[in-house]
């Protein structure tokens, strides 16, 4: 997961909590958030897209004129 160290645009990681791919720490422009489910997250596609809608209102906000 290094290759997430260098990403300087915040970013949204949403992973099951039984995904077997590990998860990475939240960091500097980096949010985690982890729902039901594993890698494929069909166990709460309404909590994705919760998740997802959120972060973009919060982080397209600040672009608004």
């Amino acid at each position: 997961m290094g290759e997430l160290a260098g990403v300087e645009v915040p970013t949204l990681i949403v992973q099951g909590e039984a995904d077997p791919f590990g998860r990475p720490e939240r960091a500097h422009h980096r949010e985690v958030v982890v729902l039901k489910g594993d890698h494929s997250l069909k166990a709460d596609a309404e909590g994705l897209h919760r998740v997802v809608v959120e972060w973009l209102g919060r982080v397209l906000r600040p672009l608004e004129v």
